[in-house]
């Protein structure tokens, strides 16, 4: 987790440098660079400050959950990814895209994707953790 954050932030100061740095005077192409690349560190401060808020919730959430309500392990991974997910794509479309673009449409397009793809794998995660659960019963 923490490389990928570091990979990220170091792609933002990377693009941001690429911009900053006078062209050649052969090169004619800056503006598209910069049409290009522009928007780099935005969108990828956008996408770290969203992970991390996010990822603390949805902790926070499924840890709370856990402990209230026994069993029923899809409903603790539908509620937390349901709320953290919403936070996810809200945070990240207002911070990247405010101004830019409408934030509404985007962010809704947006948590509908992804809680399809929290729904297709939630028996997927189960049928695997399910595995080791018996696995670590023969075990002992």
């Amino acid at each position: 987790m923490f490389s990928a954050f570091a990979a990220n932030a170091l792609l933002a100061l990377y693009s941001a440098f690429i911009i900053a740095v006078p062209s050649p005077a052969f090169f004619e192409g800056q503006e598209t660079i910069t049409a290009v690349l522009g928007s780099t560190p935005r969108i990828v401060g956008a996408s770290l400050v969203a992970f991390l808020v996010s990822s603390l919730l949805d902790v926070q959430i499924f840890a709370q959950w856990k402990a209230r309500v026994a069993g029923h392990k899809w409903a603790r991974v539908l509620l937390s990814n349901g709320i953290s997910t919403g936070v996810d794509s809200g945070v990240f479309v207002c911070v990247a895209f405010w101004g830019v673009y409408p934030v509404v449409p985007l962010t809704a397009g947006q948590y509908l994707v992804k809680m399809a793809v929290t729904v297709l794998s939630l028996p997927l995660i189960y049928a695997s953790g399910m595995g080791m659960e018996e696995l670590s019963r023969k075990k002992n």
